[in-house]
């Protein structure tokens, strides 16, 4: 297991990497239709 401590490191970071972006761009669609909806609410906007 020690033998490749620098790949196993990079590879855990890049699983982590990923993981927090796509939850950040899941995270970032629901806020933008979040926002959609206030901003077409607030200044009747016909979507």
């Amino acid at each position: 297991m020690g033998y490749y401590p620098v790949g196993y490191g990079f590879e855990q970071l890049l699983i982590e990497a990923l993981y927090f972006f796509g939850m950040f761009v899941i995270v970032a669609s629901i806020v933008s239709v979040i926002y959609g909806f206030i901003y077409s609410f607030l200044y009747g906007v016909d979507v």
